[in-house]
């Protein structure tokens, strides 16, 4: 008998996936598309995002549990799903790969400037397989360990006291972008919180009971109040106008932090965060997946995953430069988004479906 993952598994799984190297950015992305005390912003942006948990958790319980291949299965032949599964599958081992690339690449660039970003992005990539070979629990139980790693920065708050003002906040709200208030600036604030949509794949693996959303709701929550710390340290540690100038206001803020026996501790700092990003591209490697293993039940999984971790470093290798990853990387990000709110909504009806069928059998056989 396969292990579930309870509310506590789920809730550091949620706060791994949505942690990424998009929270760097995130204070400059508010400033220059939010304005002046931009963090506010933030509790608006996880309340539309818990919702869309919301819809998760209807989609659970209607489906009873089942998995979205499951569903859509159910009222379409599997033969016209196949391209629909190739298309997902490799939309998300690409996204993994951009997401391991870019930070790979600003991590070349803060620590490594001799070393060739690709035989870094080669020994990420051997991590990542070595978490994608295992299955779901193992890999549920390394990133627990992960979290505890990456988790750990948030108690260097104190260590920007010395140099944070409340005065830098102003008194205004929203005021000061550089064109207004747009649709486009909102949904880029809102990039950041990507990534909990994995746990539509783990259905299967949920314990039979809803309380395991109230894990997802936790993650979700301490995820929020993680980037609720980073903006409120920067817009207090620099001025409006720095957070709008600095495109990663918090790996600046690291360099302001002095050990007497640690030099450049911004460095040390950083690679934690490898750990975070290791993660979000394991969770985007699983989709890809699973989503390929319904059109190849009969591959084998160790082969499966080989295959995925080759795409993932030939993609990774096609990009060379930060800002190239970056462009692309908001592209992606935009889609997979659309794809959060999109997969509930479209497989609630067909799952109520399903359950209106099965009663209906079950009436006629009784």
């Amino acid at each position: 008998m396969k292990e579930k993952l309870n509310g506590f598994h789920v809730a550091l799984l949620v706060y791994m996936c949505e942690v990424d190297v998009t929270v760097f950015s995130l204070p400059h992305v508010l400033a220059k598309n939010i304005g002046t005390n931009g963090w506010v912003a933030i509790f608006l942006l996880s309340a539309v995002f818990a919702f869309n948990i919301f819809l998760y958790q209807i989609l659970f319980r209607v489906g009873e549990g089942r998995s979205a291949f499951e569903l859509l299965e159910g009222v379409i032949p599997k033969g016209i799903l196949a391209p629909f599964y190739l298309t997902l599958s490799i939309f998300w081992i690409a996204l993994g790969a951009v997401v391991g690339k870019n930070f790979i690449l600003l991590y070349q660039i803060l620590a490594f400037q001799t070393t060739s970003p690709e035989m870094i992005f080669l020994l990420f990539c051997l991590i990542v397989y070595a978490l994608l070979s295992k299955d779901i629990y193992s890999i549920v139980k390394a990133i627990t360990i992960f979290f505890l790693l990456t988790c750990s920065m948030n108690l260097l708050v104190p260590f920007f006291f010395d140099n944070w003002s409340l005065v830098r906040f102003t008194t205004s709200f929203f005021q000061g972008t550089e064109s207004g208030q747009t649709i486009h600036g909102w949904l880029e604030a809102s990039l950041v919180f990507v990534g909990f949509e994995f746990i539509l794949f783990l259905f299967p693996n949920f314990e039979r009971r809803q309380k395991v959303f109230k894990g997802i709701y936790i993650g979700h929550a301490f995820f929020t109040f993680a980037l609720l710390l980073v903006a409120i340290v920067s817009f207090g540690f620099f001025s409006f106008q720095e957070v709008q100038a600095l495109p990663y206001p918090v790996i600046n803020t690291m360099e302001y932090i002095e050990l007497p026996f640690i030099n450049r501790l911004e460095n040390l700092i950083f690679t934690f965060f490898l750990f975070a990003n290791i993660v979000s591209t394991v969770t985007f490697g699983y989709m890809g997946q699973v989503t390929l293993k319904r059109i190849v039940p009969k591959l084998p999984d160790k082969v499966l995953v080989f295959a995925i971790i080759l795409l993932v470093f030939a993609v990774g290798c096609f990009f060379r430069i930060l800002r190239q990853t970056e462009a692309w990387l908001e592209r992606g990000f935009y889609i997979e988004m659309a794809l959060a709110f999109a997969m509930p909504i479209v497989l609630i009806p067909i799952a109520m479906v399903l359950k209106r069928k099965g009663k209906a059998a079950a009436h006629e056989s009784g």
